[in-house]
Formats: structure tokens, sequence, C-alpha cells
């Protein structure tokens, strides 16, 4: 008697299978992936409409700035240097912080009318800090958010997300 050969839906029942499985596996590496790196998404501005527009020009962004910055998540004061390069809309730079506050690194972000907008990396971890500011003279102030990468979040799901206030002068 000759030997039955498996039949055809059964092997495309198989393939079947396997391919979902590998698709399912997917998905769950694409859900723990870390977020896109600053560099690959920029921040957006807003502006209430009963905020008046002040033009701050160009060549005032660019510089080196001094000063204070308040987490309120922890009650925590430290001190802020920020360096800023502007070049058509862009700025990039580096903020150093302080005094058991951590977030320096690197700045990436943009500027338009009397605002900027910018994302920071911390060094040693990756965090991303949101910071958004508004020029009124040589002061510069706003509020930042910090994003924890979701790595370290599973790590140690007791740290919590991070707010709030800055102020510096050129």
């Amino acid at each position: 008697m000759p030997e039955q050969q498996p039949h055809f839906w059964a092997k495309l029942g198989a393939v079947t299978a396997f391919v979902s499985a590998l698709a399912g596996l997917g998905a769950l590496i694409v859900q723990f992936a870390d977020p896109p790196s600053p560099t690959t998404t920029e921040p957006t501005m807003s502006r209430p409409s009963a905020v008046p527009v002040r033009e701050v020009p160009r060549s005032l962004v660019s510089g080196a700035y001094a000063g204070t910055v308040f987490n309120q998540t922890f009650n925590q004061t430290g001190a802020l240097r920020l360096i800023l390069e502007e070049s058509e809309g862009k700025v990039t730079g580096k903020i150093t912080i302080t005094g058991g506050l951590g977030g320096s690194g690197s700045v990436e972000g943009q500027f338009a009318e009397d605002r900027v907008t910018f994302i920071s990396t911390e060094g040693s971890t990756g965090t991303l800090i949101t910071w958004e500011g508004v020029f009124d003279g040589d002061r510069l102030s706003g509020t930042y958010v910090v994003s924890l990468p979701l790595a370290l979040k599973m790590q140690r799901p007791d740290l919590p997300d991070e707010e709030g206030t800055w102020e510096v002068r050129k």
C-alpha cells in the first residue's frame, strides 16, 4: 500500500499557525520596545488663543542661560544651565542640572515666535524630558514633563513620571 502524503489543507493549517505565532511574537516585541529616539519625534508647539504673540529675534535665542528648575513631583529645586543654538527654527544644545536632580543631556527641538519646545535625553538612563518655555526679554521660563523609559518603568513600577517648572536668564 502506498504511503499517504499529508493532505494539502493540513500543511496549510500548520503553516498558518506558525505565521500567526510569529506575528504574535512581533506584536509582543513592539509592545515592550522603548519609545522612538528624540531625533525621530519633534515636539509640537501650541498656543492658547488668548496669549499674545511676541516675536523674539532669532539672534537672541542662541546662547548660555542659567537659573533654576523645580521638580513639583518631589518638591525639590536644582540649578539649571542651558546652552542653546538656534538655526532656522531648530534648536539644539545641552542642558545641565545639578543639586540632586537628574536630567542632564543633549537638547533637540524647535523655536517659533516667542516659544521654545525641546526634548532632552538624560545620558545614563535615556529618560526623555519634554521642555516648553516662553521668552520674556532675557528670561526664559516654562514647564517640563519627565517620561521614563518603559524598561525602567517595568523594573521600577514605583517610580512616577515627573513634572515641574523652570526659569533661566541669559
